[in-house]
């Protein structure tokens, strides 16, 4: 994650520039300060240049000193220090959070490296903007004492600061949102090179070509409290295997709504076999969170980065680069929207007319890219906005009954006529309570099927 937000912690400044910086006080655990992390990134980006890795960005060579480390940024996992050098170059260095409590396992090691890796790759064989690499190690046992990931600073906005823009007019709003899908989708398709007929942590050969999937380290959310619980799941040869990967690990619900809930979300899933090409899709690479907060744009709505790829994955088509980016679906279900710390209420209130034009917008960009292709252009953004709700209830437990009742209202809407057996409506409450006891019939389940499957017909 290397962005321009400064955010968080104590509030110095550097007496020369008046750009925040921070002090020892400010790294919590980690086994070096600002004026370390100065000394080392001095002599790394040194290091590089007299090996001719890089090259310096002087006109009239001088020495090259990091002279500030700028306001930390923290995220979810990592916190990024940005490096400011003496020639005018910054750089930014990701360091995990947690690695000085719990350790740097083997797993995170190849996930660091796995990034890094992707990252190379995408430019060389792509347009999409991500960070250059300039070193990495992935062990406590290095100069830094620290794992870390250095690249160069991307300039550029946070999406999540100008999205919701408020002080423009609506239709300067609108052009700038629909300059952000434009960018956003051409970087996206290009990610259909790199497919394969297994999902996992993506791995390439020497030729720099995805050849092979591992294990995918990820966050257990069921089990995660306080802090992140990792697991490693997959590799799969099934999209079903790979949706159901987190809710096969979590218990059953002991009451019994929940629990017939949880096993109506299950049918679900299982049925989206029922779809065209469902069964015969492949994997393909793609962002971990494609969220606001990881696209970087001008003012004017290009996007400059796109960043935070730990935990890339070569996933199911249906979940993958051509879905609905998240922030373009925060109106489907209540609370997912809800969950949306950059959307105030009254965005809520008029958000869904505004996202279903936006998801139209992005529809019709993707379809046309395809088209400038010469390839007809497949089903998976459409249904993407049901799927990858799925997945959201499949992964975490908060997510599940709020998800399966959308899903259900969904079906009872859309459908075309009554969602009932015998003359009487079908309701959640019974459903589930029937399921969670065995006691549901043939009928009522090719009812439920085929209203599900209809709902992916509608949209």
């Amino acid at each position: 994650m290397a962005t321009s937000r400064q955010e968080g912690g104590m509030d110095h400044a550097d007496a020369d520039s008046g750009v925040p910086t921070y002090d020892d006080d400010d790294y919590l655990l980690l086994p070096f300060g600002a004026d370390s992390l100065r000394s080392w990134a001095t002599s790394i980006r040194n290091t590089l240049i007299s090996n001719g890795d890089i090259a310096t960005y002087n006109a009239n060579p001088v020495p090259v000193v990091c002279t500030g480390v700028l306001a930390s940024m923290p995220g979810s996992y990592n916190i990024v220090f940005p490096l400011q050098f003496n020639d005018g170059v910054r750089w930014a260095l990701k360091v995990p959070q947690a690695a000085g409590l719990t350790g740097f396992s083997n797993p995170a090691a190849r996930s660091m490296a796995t990034e890094v890796l992707t990252l190379y790759i995408l430019r060389q064989q792509t347009t999409i903007p991500v960070p250059r690499v300039h070193h990495f190690y992935a062990s406590m046992n290095g100069s830094l004492k620290y794992p870390y990931i250095l690249t160069d600073f991307i300039e550029g906005i946070p999406l999540d600061e100008l999205w919701f823009n408020s002080k423009i007019p609506d239709d300067e709003l609108l052009s700038f949102r629909t300059r952000v899908l434009q960018d956003l989708a051409k970087a996206m398709v290009q990610l259909d090179r790199f497919r394969s007929r297994r999902g996992g942590a993506p791995k390439f050969n020497s030729q720099d070509q995805l050849y092979s999937v591992g294990a995918l380290r990820t966050v257990d959310i069921a089990a995660s409290e306080d802090t992140p619980v990792w697991c490693n799941v997959g590799p799969f040869t099934h999209a079903t295997s790979y949706i159901l990967a987190l809710f096969d690990r979590q218990e059953s619900p002991t009451q019994p709504f929940e629990a017939g809930i949880r096993k109506l979300l299950m049918l679900f899933v299982l049925w989206l076999s029922e779809l065209d090409d469902y069964d015969s899709q492949d994997f393909v690479l793609t962002h971990p969170d494609l969220d606001l907060q990881n696209i970087l744009v001008t003012k004017e709505g290009n996007i400059t980065g796109i960043i935070d790829w730990e935990g890339v994955a070569v996933v199911p088509a249906c979940l993958g680069n051509l879905c609905y980016p998240p922030f373009l679906t925060y109106d489907w279900c209540s609370a997912v929207r809800d969950s949306n710390p950059g959307e105030s209420q009254e965005n809520a209130a008029k958000g869904s007319q505004e996202l279903q034009h936006l998801r139209a917008v992005y529809l019709d960009i993707i379809e046309g890219l395809y088209r400038s292709m010469g390839t007809q252009c497949p089903a998976t953004t459409r249904r993407s906005i049901v799927i990858k709700n799925l997945k959201l209830a499949a992964d975490d437990p908060f997510f599940t009954r709020p998800v399966v009742e959308r899903v259900f209202r969904t079906m009872k809407q859309d459908v075309g006529k009554p969602l009932a057996v015998d003359g009487w409506e079908l309701n959640l409450r019974e459903v589930a309570r029937n399921l969670a006891e065995d006691a549901i019939d043939t009928r009522t389940i090719n009812v439920l099927k085929d209203g599900f499957l209809h709902v992916f017909n509608s949209l």
